[in-house]
């Protein structure tokens, strides 16, 4: 290895070597100019052109994945034709609205390709032109469709972290999509399902764009839904809220101690002034306490809190009480 690397280094440094680097530098140059040269040369070559419909008629689509192409023969510039293959632009667009159909009552159209690809709207890169049509005529299947409105479904397997929780419900946009396609795929759908998502944890505000899997002759009018957590910070609150008499006897009243129970929970900042006493609920239920019962103990339960409390515990979870007959 040493050897070689002596030997170049003799080769390109010094007096012979500076004679070297310039000759090498003009005989590059000469290749680049002679290639420019050949690239500006014209050429026909024969290709294959993959047929776009357009302006397919309501109620039909065209199989997706059913290719339809012609073979023609195209005239142009070395880097135009270099630009096509590199770029694989090769497609050229046909109305199928002015057409008409195979046979009558059938699904089935005809393009008269030599007829109908006269000026049309391609995707060839510029200065290419087609010069012969060697396919004679193209078939084109289209399928009867269906409309349907489906509920998106995204999916569920974002968890928030510890100490965080939403300050709404996730949004979902568009909840609904209208769905186009044959009747037999849009009878086995009953929803519009996303790609796979990896399970993930968030812990602040977070928006996800998800595409749709719908079926390969299947679209819809969107082709994306947009879910947004609104994630904010957890705080303690402590509150105490009036204990409750129900199911009391008839004719009695009750008297119980303490009068109110004692709640700690969590609840988002933004949520923080709503989550008062107005917003539970605490009970002691007197079914099966009768008048008389020499027990003097009932148990405490919360009854209602809202959903945006998390970790409600109550205190304490007994009462003692006193029935008195009314007067």
């Amino acid at each position: 290895m040493s050897v070689m690397k002596n030997f170049f280094r003799r080769v390109f440094t010094g007096r012979k070597g500076k004679n070297l680097r310039v000759f090498m530098l003009f005989l590059l140059l000469s290749v680049l100019i002679w290639h420019i040269e050949k690239l500006r040369q014209t050429y026909t070559v024969t290709t294959r052109l993959e047929i776009v419909c357009e302006d397919v008629p309501e109620g039909y689509i065209t199989d997706p994945e059913l290719r339809k192409d012609v073979t023609t023969t195209i005239e142009g510039n070395g880097f135009s034709l270099l630009k096509m293959y590199i770029t694989d632009s090769r497609k050229i667009k046909v109305p199928i609205t002015p057409l008409r159909r195979y046979a009558e009552g059938g699904n089935i159209w005809a393009i008269y390709v030599p007829r109908r690809l006269a000026n049309q709207n391609t995707n060839l890169p510029e200065h290419l032109r087609i010069v012969d049509v060697l396919t004679d005529t193209v078939m084109i299947p289209l399928l009867t469709v269906v409309k349907k409105k489906l509920p998106v479904h995204p999916p569920d397997n974002v968890a928030i972290a510890p100490h965080r929780t939403l300050s709404a419900p996730r949004s979902v946009k568009p909840d609904s999509v209208v769905v186009v396609a044959t009747s037999n795929i849009l009878d086995t759908m009953t929803a519009v399902w996303t790609e796979p998502q990896q399970p993930m944890t968030i812990a602040d505000t977070t928006v996800l764009t998800i595409p749709f899997v719908l079926p390969r002759t299947a679209s819809a009018d969107a082709d994306h839904v947009v879910v947004e957590y609104d994630v904010e910070i957890l705080t303690e609150k402590r509150i105490s809220v009036p204990i409750v008499g129900t199911n009391l006897p008839a004719g009695y009243r009750c008297r119980i101690f303490p009068p109110s129970a004692k709640l700690t929970f969590s609840v988002g900042l933004s949520r923080f002034d709503d989550a008062d006493a107005n917003a539970f609920c605490v009970a002691a239920s007197f079914r099966r306490i009768r008048p008389g019962n020499k027990d003097s103990r009932i148990r405490l339960e919360l009854v209602s809190a809202p959903d945006f409390v998390k970790n409600v515990t109550m205190s304490p979870s007994f009462a003692e009480f006193i029935l008195e007959k009314d007067k």
